[in-house]
């Protein structure tokens, strides 16, 4: 589900699309990221940013729900005031605990982890944790679904010559 674009499903080679659902309804929404929760059945998250009156670009979450063709939306929940956002993965190991990994700009572009947990359609949200105390692009988290607490970030460092680093 992205904004301005309709939920679907596949059944064989046929696409069959649903109502378009708005998570965000402003001109200024932009790193839409969206991830299904592995232990709750047509759940997920969606992460995302709105540029403000400053120009910066606010962190919110919403949680989503899928109900046939037709995706309706939480409460947003903010979780950073300037990022930009890499992308969310859900801990197969923990129910309802994921990761917004990002771009923290009111830290000199760290590279920065948030740990959140959803319980119902209501997101929480823990202590951050900068991974890379350089500028960073495009940090991406994921974790390993064969070993659980075990992950890895990968970012580009645009502090050095844009090196491609991993981190586990």
């Amino acid at each position: 589900v992205f904004q301005n674009q309709d939920s679907y499903n596949v059944s064989g080679t046929t696409l069959t699309f649903g109502a378009i659902s708005y998570y965000s309804s402003t001109a200024e929404t932009s790193g839409n990221i969206v991830a299904f929760n592995p232990v709750t059945a047509n759940s997920f998250v969606v992460a995302y940013t709105l540029r403000n009156a400053s120009n910066q670009r606010i962190g919110w979450c919403r949680t989503g729900t899928i109900s046939g063709t037709t995706a309706s939306f939480s409460t947003e929940y903010q979780f950073n005031l300037n990022c930009a956002i890499g992308n969310i993965a859900f801990n197969p190991a923990d129910t309802g605990k994921f990761v917004i990994c990002y771009a923290d700009t009111n830290n000199s572009t760290y590279g920065t982890t948030l740990m959140a947990t959803v319980s119902g359609t209501s997101i929480s949200y823990g202590s951050k944790y900068v991974f890379a105390s350089t500028s960073v692009d495009k940090p991406t988290f994921e974790w390993d679904p064969t070993t659980a607490g075990d992950a890895i970030i990968t970012y580009t460092d645009s502090s050095s010559t844009n090196d491609g680093k991993a981190l586990v």
